[in-house]
């Protein structure tokens, strides 16, 4: 009985959201709808939590990133209110950033692992086996399923690895001063707040959904390009600094299509 009660409130406490309203479901109180409307304030951090505002500053919602389809909440809350997530992102400024690096998000590291993982079971197992020439035997006596078998193993975990290091080589370093941009086979470029003339902002449509995935940085020496596509960790910390230095230095600044 304890179970199924606590079962009951845990599945009164959710949010059911749409394009028009947001609709707050909490255990033993009235459930409450709002207009994206009537949102006139939104802080927190979309990595983690984001707090919902009234007009008169009356908190209406917490979201966490534990809840279910918390991705697809704050995607909604960035197309429907696309205003007040500007106006986050310029009050979301920090004098010392919490990180000062935007690099590839953690998902991508757990997969480059997990390709090592399968490399390293796969050497464990049948190396023993190649001591005795079977594996040899095998991939020239045997068919195109069993070769598969065989090499699937050793492309992953060489993929993963070539991947890793171009990971561990992207990313851009930044401080109120200069970001420092690193590629694979680049060298670094370090690029003055103060030096950048115009930013273009590239909004690409996903599913329904807008979002500021690249960036173009223009300066008299030249054009340099961010994708947000993969570099996700740190994300909104460096769009917060991008705003702030937009505001110090009065740089031009324009969305684009492509």
């Amino acid at each position: 009985m304890l179970l199924i009660f606590c079962g009951n409130v845990a599945g009164r406490d959710c949010v059911y959201f749409n394009s028009r309203e947001v609709r707050i479901e909490k255990p033993f109180r009235k459930s409450r709808t709002f207009q994206w409307e009537e949102i006139r304030k939104v802080d927190g951090n979309f990595d983690n939590t984001v707090n919902l505002y009234l007009l008169d500053g009356t908190k209406v919602l917490t979201a966490r990133l534990g809840m279910v389809n918390y991705d697809v909440f704050c995607d909604m809350i960035k197309k429907t209110c696309p205003e007040k997530i500007a106006s986050y992102y310029r009050s979301h400024m920090y004098e010392e950033p919490q990180k000062c690096i935007l690099r590839y998000g953690s998902e991508y590291y757990l997969l480059a692992a997990m390709g090592i993982g399968i490399l390293l079971i796969y050497m464990a197992i049948l190396v023993p086996a190649a001591a005795e020439n079977s594996i040899i035997q095998q991939f020239l006596q045997g068919d195109f399923s069993q070769r598969f078998a065989l090499c699937f193993a050793p492309v992953c975990g060489v993929i993963s690895i070539v991947f890793l290091v171009v990971m561990l080589n992207t990313n851009i370093r930044y401080s109120q001063e200069k970001m420092t941009i690193k590629y694979p086979l680049h060298r670094k470029h370090e690029l003055y707040w103060r030096n950048i003339q115009r930013i273009e902002m590239a909004a690409v449509e996903k599913t329904e959904k807008a979002e500021w995935m690249k960036l173009r940085l223009y300066t008299r020496e030249g054009t340099y390009k961010i994708s947000f596509k993969f570099l996700t960790h740190g994300k909104d910390e460096f769009l917060s600094m991008l705003f702030k230095m937009i505001q110090k230095y009065g740089i031009s600044c324009m969305q684009t299509d492509k």
